[in-house]
């Protein structure tokens, strides 16, 4: 039986919890929270072993879900690896790109596996898009344009608003589901970066940005990333563009194919439960790590993420275009 262990029960961890809960043959072997209350509202089996601090978990083999703060996922992460387990970490992996860099040579050597957790690959919109540009019925794709407008959550939590421990705001936190997603999709590496941010008064947390990815094959990505109040104005839409027509996506609705005047709607008309997504992705980690291969989202794909962001965020510094060559 796999054991499983879970760090971190916030909004993302208790969606992973939720779905390792939906497992057979599977054990949860511990949880960690350092809020108590969190624990007084779950329905949870009682020999499921419940602490405040993830050093106090003696699993020495499995899988450990490490879903905490962006600047703690790194040093728990390798905490695990060190023990012996298999680790599903939340994206954005680590704080930024020199601890990426940093986790890469402390794990350089341990055959334990690293995934992370960008899920909206495992959205079925998203990997209904990805059979439709494989199969090229469009021919050469040009450009994508993406809206990304989250609504704020309220409250908003505090270490969200802590540069130290989340590492910037919008971009690190949301938009890099699609940054993840355009890499995969587009399969090409990004070379050439641009971006502005409207930053949060007085931090260095960025509630909105307008972002262009330029990527080897000469394909151009644009993003519009915002914070709104009003959830009528909330929107996750990437559009592609194709010498022979257009393909848009919107998160958790379905695709659209226009060609020659025509539109072809692929709608999610099935129901399926709000956590789909972290349930297929589990699996798909259990499945790998079992069989001993490379997991589908591995270290790779987040470092390379991280890369763009840093990189992204660079450019809004400096007020220029990067090239991730140099």
């Amino acid at each position: 039986m796999k054991r499983i262990s879970i760090i971190g029960l916030g909004q993302a961890g208790l969606r992973h919890l939720n779905a390792v809960a939906k497992l057979k043959d599977i054990e949860i072997f511990a949880l960690a929270e350092k809020d108590p209350n969190v624990f007084d509202k779950l329905e949870l089996e009682t020999e499921i072993r419940k602490v405040n601090n993830y050093e106090l978990i003696d699993q020495t083999d499995g899988i450990v879900v490490v879903s905490l703060p962006h600047s703690m996922l790194k040093e728990c992460s390798i905490h695990f690896l060190n023990k012996g387990n298999h680790v599903l970490i939340e994206k954005p992996m680590c704080l930024n790109l020199d601890e990426a860099i940093d986790f890469e040579k402390k794990i350089e050597n341990l055959k334990q596996k690293v995934s992370v957790s960008y899920v909206h690959r495992f959205r079925r919109e998203v990997c209904k898009i990805k059979k439709l540009m494989d199969e090229r019925i469009l021919g050469k794709l040009i450009s994508t344009n993406s809206e990304i407008y989250t609504l704020k959550r309220n409250p908003y939590p505090e270490w969200l608003l802590n540069y130290s421990i989340s590492g910037g705001g919008v971009l690190i936190y949301s938009a890099i589901h699609t940054i993840d997603m355009l890499s995969w999709l587009i399969s090409d590496r990004c070379k050439r970066v641009e971006a502005r941010l409207e930053m949060i008064q007085n931090t260095n947390i960025e509630r909105s940005a307008i972002c262009r990815l330029e990527f080897e094959n000469g394909i151009i990505s644009n993003l519009n990333v915002a914070v709104v109040e009003d959830e009528n104005i909330t929107r996750w839409k990437t559009t592609f563009y194709y010498q022979n027509g257009i393909i848009e996506l919107t998160v958790k609705k379905g695709v659209k194919l226009i060609t020659e005047g025509k539109t072809f709607d692929y709608k999610n008309e099935k129901e399926l439960s709000d956590n789909y997504n972290f349930e297929k992705q589990i699996v798909q980690v259990i499945n790998y790590t079992k069989d001993k291969l490379s997991p589908n989202i591995g270290f790779d794909d987040g470092f390379q993420a991280l890369n763009i962001l840093h990189n992204l965020y660079l450019s809004h510094k400096q007020s220029n275009p990067i090239d991730l060559n140099s």
